[in-house]
């Protein structure tokens, strides 16, 4: 049986080159959220680009976790990213902080 997770998170992925892409984004989201953690902010400070397909499935585990009394939070993503979010109609399924410290104090307030 795995190890509960913690209440609160943060997950800064993985990202080569600068670019969030890929599966294994999902999976680890759903793997903490199956665990229980409540709360997971995920830090784009180091993501210059992002893959389209990734944002889906942020907006996607944002859901979930909302569905389950939990939040899903985005941190430090940069402007133009923002934009591109925007264009695609993402940025309502997000719920974007400008700091780390900003975010884990919303997710400890409730």
């Amino acid at each position: 049986m795995p190890a509960a997770a913690p209440p609160i998170l943060v997950l800064s992925p993985e990202s080569p080159q600068g670019r969030l892409a890929g599966p294994a984004l999902k999976q680890r989201l759903s793997e903490l959220r199956r665990s229980g953690c409540r709360g997971v902010v995920v830090n784009l400070e180091d993501v210059r680009d992002v893959d389209l397909v990734a944002i889906g499935w942020l907006v996607e585990e944002s859901r979930c976790f909302r569905r389950q009394a939990g939040r899903l939070v985005i941190v430090e993503m940069a402007e133009h990213l923002r934009e591109q979010c925007a264009r695609v109609g993402a940025l309502s399924g997000l719920e974007l902080f400008s700091s780390q410290e900003e975010a884990l104090g919303a997710l400890a307030g409730g």
